[in-house]
């Protein structure tokens, strides 16, 4: 599952939510992530807003306590499973609080 954020206007952020259709990550030399898409959602926030992600998960074998977030920029980068973090998942839950601008970007869970 993936979530695109892109900055909209200086304090809104608009997230483009996605799912894939294999629990498996695979990335092209590009760094684009060669999922395919199930189904998208979008979701405009405000700054300083948070969001609280819960994928819906049409694969009856996936297994959630298995899932890790990521979040893609010039590198792949290993979203904390930390409680205290600002932005961390738990399960397959992903929380981004007190969002800011600079969390832009393509996340994803495996």
């Amino acid at each position: 599952n993936s979530i695109v954020a892109s900055a909209t206007h200086l304090s809104h952020l608009h997230l483009h939510l996605s799912s894939p259709l294999s629990a498996s990550p695979s990335v092209s030399d590009s760094g684009k992530s060669q999922c395919e898409i199930m189904n998208e959602e979008s979701i405009t926030v405000l700054e300083g807003e948070s969001l609280f992600y819960v994928p819906f998960i049409l694969e009856p074998n996936f297994n959630n306590k298995n899932v890790k977030w990521y979040k893609y920029s010039t590198q792949i980068q290993n979203i904390s499973s930390d409680k205290k973090a600002r932005v961390h998942y738990q399960g397959e839950a992903l929380f981004l609080l007190n969002l800011n601008i600079s969390d832009s970007g393509d996340y994803a869970a495996w």
